[in-house]
């Protein structure tokens, strides 16, 4: 739409003072604000601007309906295709005797709060929602999805109540839930439903949800790897050793006591945890890496984490978690001391006790019936729990462990003479035990508490605000509350307290504004650092509780915004033997890399140093066992530390089973990297036995007898910090005669491209293409909406599988489509860390065809098919004559002038085409392709051509290929190779000497796709396309194909090659040529 506007009209738009731009765009819902943001790049920094710091949205809505109500329906196919569709984990219950059909309702509870949180600007990082019993789970879930993106953290639970602002009476409300009704309860007009949906904008944390697995087959629950993915997703993602926060939601049939105790353990006192321990929870965590795992595991629990970004933007603020606590319930009695515990079955103990300091055991049935008289006397309900003080370890600031102690709550269910039986199990011989009541006046005067604790809260944010303000700062650079997240026990609310709002009212009477969203919870998490716990922490002797299962507790957790602070310097403590811990790690291999970088944050800043800049790291194995050859590449490749963002595997043999190999890559690699294996006629790497450079054909290899299975592999690995690399496939309908979907493959990659960079173009792009499939469509479009400065090579016919970081983009083995072409992206990051350089992709074409004999004009064309392809027959004349010729005339006028020519070269048509082209509805314009047609024939009639796309009136002219002008051209590329290198020698050395800004720029690696044609059997001697290359950058990691067309575009200046007549013309596919791909680095200058 912007071509179409005219200069003088953009140029009036411009002129809008930015002030009223943004005044517009902060009024905008967060959709059109998305849209908004890829209009054009001022208003891409407008709306950064309105979004730069951190927001919380929150709705609640009561209505009865969901976004869909349910009526009986005999036909389960149109539900189930629709909850496939949008990946809900649809199951049927053995009583159900029929499925429901989904209708549409015009006022819904979901749509009322979606609408409501994303009535202003706002990119959601994560999502909570939490609904009613009656509501079905798997449904809300999906809904909540389709409306937010499939791509962000999304936790929908079922609770026993909610608490928050109806999205349309802007009210306050605490909804809580008696009735216990299924999912699917028909009467929607009369049940109590409703739903509360918190989401964030948290610019300087990475967000991530981490579940709890059990074996399926087992019932130990991994809960050590779960604390240990919790700190390795942190590690990876941050510059500390913890999160800041966490979320947690445990499954109703899970004893959270001993996994929060690990967590509590594990992390330091600084990290907040809050959550419901006793839930009904469905997740998304933002991609499908733990779809394999449904079928194998189950579970338990799924922590929202909240870790610091290392890579946030430069002076973005701070992001702090509070957590304050008010607890319902009231310690009586003496001390006592647990006996003997008995296991009564899998969800209760019998405990006999004595009292500490005493021998005897004591009467518990005696003492029980006391309780109850002693509660009948003061006209009182109240529920009795035992809290056991448990030892434990836990990790200090300094990450030392440290000796402490924990207060576990089980609730007192019955008793014997001697026993108690109280709900759970845990309760070891020996440990110390108080009983605790359930009390309305303590919940109160608690909450008084809570309430004075996030009052002084505020008034320090207010000071320091007003200190910051009399310093001259920004107005908008203050301290504040984005919101809160309220977790209460379902016993309390009104019934309890015999009044209202009283669980909300520490936190809305401090925060009126500030989103606030809250559930009531049947066991309540919450721990943190004790400056905002309650009471109980104030003595550091104390038991620490962190799950309070079924007590009347209620959690206020805040989230607080703070500006960037100056950093203090290293102390030289710190700073000694760095240069040593660094010179040991910078030799690991990648995993125990990886590994080094979790062991701390100053070893995770030395990981991040030597890994400051991108990498390649290639590998090339003629090992005749596949297997061997495989893992020889791998091993080489991942000898060093390397982080890998994609990786290319290049295969010769015959029956090789690329499937196999992908999966092998995927496993060492990791899922999440994008990986293309493809089969090829020929290899060139640097051999990881001999260390010897060497070009391989696949004929050649046979024909020396090298080996007896004939099996070679190059393997290159790439880290490129500061762009985004993923692959997109062009898919292409398995019916016959159905043409592949261009136009989607195109659009596709520029989406691809804008959401991850903001520009429609990527830096670069390299392309595999199905060897059935004609890609000169493809690279005519690709070549029209792609931006002159973006390269493009690859191999036109090839053999390929691939593996996306983006699940759905992985399930083309169905029966409807099959991938036509598959294209490496490679986008510039839009979020790179402040202080990476940048990285260029420079292309160059070494040319092995020479043109020869007039020019002809087609006069007649006909298009023929047959199992080997499709065939273009065509008459011509000569430009200038009007004689029609046929196609043996004309050869042999061609053959007459290649008499001189040593052996028997190759012929081709090269065609003039000039044709419109344009990407679904967008404007077209006319173009002008040079496209390379192979000669197969003649007769009396007609010239033979491969392929199709010849119209009437296309001009071409025979080209022959030549070895002579394709070693002179090869020179040529490496003279202007040598001219690239001189140039960035003398800017460095013009750094070096402190007389320019320049920074240094470097070669990391690069492709060579080079024709099958080519090779020692065409130049008489070896190396030939490879020596550009390698005479100039000897040590730079290089892999290269021999290929059955060459795909490449976006030459730059090392073209030196081209003849005046190809300068106007666009060629994107060539034959017996050499295209280049060169990948450099250039460092961010320094900071003054």
């Amino acid at each position: 739409m912007a071509t179409q506007l005219s200069g003088k009209r953009v140029s009036g738009f411009s002129l809008v003072d930015e002030e009223t731009v943004q005044n517009i765009l902060s009024r905008l819902p967060a959709l059109t604000f998305a849209y908004a943001a890829c209009v054009n790049k001022r208003w891409y920094k407008i709306c950064s601007q309105i979004l730069r710091r951190p927001k919380l949205a929150s709705a609640l809505s009561l209505n009865p309906s969901l976004h869909v109500s349910f009526s009986v329906y005999g036909d389960s196919t149109y539900l189930h295709a629709r909850a496939c569709k949008h990946g809900w984990n649809w199951t049927v219950t053995a009583n159900q005797s029929c499925l429901k059909k989904p209708n549409k309702r015009t006022m819904d509870a979901v749509k009322e709060v979606i609408e409501q949180v994303l009535s202003e600007p706002i990119r959601p990082h994560f999502a909570i929602a939490c609904i009613s019993r009656e509501f079905n789970l798997e449904l809300a879930h999906g809904l909540i999805i389709e409306k937010l993106g499939s791509r962000i953290p999304i936790i929908t639970n079922v609770s026993s109540g909610i608490i928050g602002v109806d999205g349309i009476a802007n009210e306050l409300f605490e909804e809580k839930w008696e009735t216990t009704s299924g999912p699917n309860i028909q009467e929607s007009d009369t049940a109590e439903r409703g739903l509360v949906l918190l989401v964030g904008f948290l610019p300087g944390l990475k967000i991530g949800t981490i579940p709890l697995l059990q074996p399926r087959q087992g019932s130990n629950t991994l809960v050590d790897i779960f604390v240990m993915d919790i700190l390795h997703y942190t590690a990876a993602v941050s510059d500390c050793a913890a999160p800041a926060g966490i979320i947690m939601f445990g499954d109703k049939t899970t004893d959270m006591k001993p996994i929060v105790a690990k967590m509590d353990c594990a992390m330091p006192e600084e990290t907040v945890i809050v959550g419901d321990a006793s839930a009904d929870f469905i997740f998304r965590t933002g991609d499908d890496s733990l779809n394999q795992l449904v079928y194998t595991c189950c579970f338990q629990a799924v922590a929202l984490v909240f870790a610091r970004d290392r890579y946030k933007p430069e002076g973005l603020g701070e992001i702090q978690f509070h957590v304050t606590k008010s607890t319902g319930v009231l310690p009586f009695g003496p001390k006592l001391k647990a006996v003997c515990v008995v296991p009564n079955d899998s969800e209760s103990s019998c405990v006999f006790a004595r009292l500490e300091g005493q021998n005897g055991i004591m009467a518990a049935g005696a003492i029980l019936n006391e309780i109850k008289q002693l509660f009948r006397e003061e006209d009182t309900f109240a529920d009795l729990y035992v809290g056991v003080t448990k030892e434990t370890q836990r990790t200090s600031d300094s990450g030392i462990l440290t000796p402490g102690e924990s207060l576990d709550f089980y609730k007192v269910i019955g008793g014997g003479e001697y026993y108690f039986i109280v709900n759970g199990i845990g309760i070891r011989t020996g440990d110390s035990f108080l009983f605790y009541q359930s009390d309305s006046a303590t919940a109160s005067s608690s909450c008084d508490h809570a309430f004075n604790k996030l009052l002084a809260l505020k008034a320090e944010l207010k000071s320091k605000n007003y200190l910051r303000l009399s310093n001259l700062a920004n107005k908008d650079d203050k301290e504040e509350v984005l919101g809160g997240f309220i977790f209460s026990c379902y016993h309390r609310g009104e019934s309890f307290f015999g009044d209202t709002f009283v669980d909300s009212y520490p936190f809305c009477n401090n925060f009126p504004t500030a989103p606030v969203a809250g559930l009531f919870c049947r066991g309540e998490i919450g721990r943190g650092p004790k400056s905002l716990m309650n009471e109980e922490y104030d003595d550091e002797t104390s038991p620490r509780c962190c799950v309070h299962p079924q007590l009347e507790n209620s959690e206020n957790t805040t989230m607080e915004e703070k500006p960037k602070e100056p950093k203090m310097t290293m102390t030289s403590f710190a700073s000694i033997n760095e240069d040593l811990v660094q010179n040991i790690i910078k030799r690991l291999p990648a995993s125990s890399f990886a590994s080094a970088a979790c062991v701390s944050k100053s070893w995770n800043q030395i990981c991040n140093q030597i890994l400051s800049k991108p990498k390649f790291a290639s590998a090339f194995s003629l090992n005749p066992n596949e297997k061997v050859a495989l893992e020889e590449v791998v091993n080489k490749v991942l000898s060093e530390p390397i982080r890998p963002h994609f990786a290319i595997a290049n295969v010769i043999g015959s029956g090789v089973d690329l499937r196999e190999k992908l999966d092998f890559l995927a496993t060492k690699l990791g899922s999440q990297t994008p990986i293309i294996v493809s089969c090829a006629s020929g290899i060139m790497g640097r051999d990881v036995v001999t260390g010897e450079h060497r070009e391989v054909m696949l004929e050649e290899y046979w024909a020396d007898g090298e080996s007896n299975s004939c099996f070679g592999i190059i393997l290159t690995v790439g880290f490129l910090p500061g762009l985004k690399v993923d692959v997109i496939p062009l898919l292409q309908p398995r019916k016959v005669h159905r043409l592949a979907l261009v136009d989607d493959f195109v659009m596709n990659i520029r989406h691809y491209a804008t959401s991850v960079s903001g520009w429609a173009s990527p830096v670069g792009i390299i392309l595999f293409g199905d060897e059935g499939a004609d890609q000169k469509p493809v690279m005519e479009k690709l070549h029209h909406a792609m931006s002159r400065d973006t390269v493009i090579v690859g191999d036109e016919r090839a053999q390929f599988l691939y593996r996306s970081g983006v699940e759905s983009r992985n399930d083309y083995g169905s029966s409807e489509y099959f991938p036509a072409a598959v294209a490496l992206v490679f986008a510039r990051d839009r979020d790179k860390p402040c202080g990476t350089g940048e990285i260029q992709f420079h292309a160059a074409l070494s040319s092995g065809v020479s043109a020869i004999g007039p020019r002809y004009k087609a006069v007649s064309v006909r298009n023929i098919g047959s199992e080997t392809g499709r065939t273009t027959l065509l008459t011509a004349r000569r430009e200038g004559e009007q004689e029609i010729q046929d196609g043996q005339r004309i050869l042999d006028d061609i053959n007459n002038e290649l008499v001189n020519q040593i052996g028997r070269p190759d012929l081709y048509i090269g065609v003039t085409k000039q044709r419109k082209c344009f990407v679904g509805s967008e404007k077209s314009r006319v173009m002008t392709f040079l496209v390379f047609h192979g000669v197969m024939g003649g007769d009396q009639e007609y010239l033979f051509a491969d392929g199709v796309g010849i119209r009437t009136g296309d001009y071409f002219q025979f080209y022959h290929s030549d070895p002579t002008t394709a070693l002179s051209l090869c020179n040529e590329v490496s003279k202007n190779f040598r001219k690239l290198k001189l140039d960035w020698s003398s800017r460095n050395c013009l750094q070096a000497g402190v007389s320019d800004n320049v920074c240094s720029k470097e070669l990391v690696g690069g492709f060579v796709f080079s024709c099958c044609g080519r090779g020692e059997s065409f130049f008489e001697r070896c190396n030939v396309d490879s020596s550009p290359f390698l005479d100039n950058f000897p040590g730079v990691p290089m892999a290269g194909v021999f290929c059955r067309g060459e795909i490449g575009r976006g030459f730059s200046v090392l073209n030196a090659d081209e003849g005046p007549e190809e300068r106007t013309l666009h060629c994107c596919l060539h034959v017996y040529s050499t295209a280049y791909l060169l990948v450099s680095y250039t460092p961010a200058p320094p900071e003054h």
